[in-house]
């Protein structure tokens, strides 16, 4: 092919123009010279130690977007996590409204992208016949929460998200479902 194309990871960089040329030699040269790529040869540039490690401290100082949401029927619920970058959830912890602990799991899931973890039956149980101030008197639905502990590589965060707790039949059984989505930025 004729002209100066650049390409990394599958993704092309420039649109071939003559002022885009310019500017992703510039680039090129740039991180040459930081050391952050090297020439393999006339035509390929690999990415050296020390770009990795400039990529991982941009990657972890970047903002996070983290999606959590239930899903399923009651009978097989899961925590749905979303995370625009790779983390890991170390714990989830059953709480009441008022951020009472009642239980929690372990966990230490790496999430990259979207994962879909399952809830414990026993636990979402365990949370619901809790004694919680705000809980219906005569069927004890209401207001909870979740807490997901995370790690960020550099740093732990805690976010909680708000869930509703209901009474609801799936074939002829009692089964607790669980409501709830939220997106949290992180800094």
């Amino acid at each position: 092919m004729a002209g100066f194309h650049m390409q990394a990871n599958g993704e092309s960089f420039g649109d071939g123009s003559p002022r885009s040329t310019a500017l992703w030699k510039r680039v090129l040269n740039r991180l040459t010279t930081l050391g952050f790529v090297e020439q393999m040869s006339e035509r390929i540039y690999e990415v050296t130690e020390a770009g990795f490690a400039r990529a991982n401290r941009e990657v972890e100082t970047s903002p996070l977007t983290l999606s959590l949401r239930v899903t399923g029927p009651a009978d097989s619920q899961t925590l749905s996590v979303e995370s625009s970058r790779a983390i890991r959830l170390k714990r989830l912890e059953f709480l009441t409204s008022s951020g009472a602990s009642v239980t929690s799991a372990e966990l230490d899931e790496p999430i990259s992208g979207a994962v879909a973890i399952p809830l414990d039956q026993r636990k979402i149980v365990e949370l619901f016949n809790a004694p919680r101030p705000d809980k219906h008197h005569s069927d004890h639905s209401g207001p909870a929460a979740l807490r997901a502990i995370l790690d960020l590589g550099s740093r732990r965060e805690e976010v909680a998200l708000p869930v509703l707790l209901q009474v609801a039949m799936v074939r002829n059984t009692q089964w607790i479902q669980v409501t709830g989505s939220q997106t949290f930025a992180l800094g």
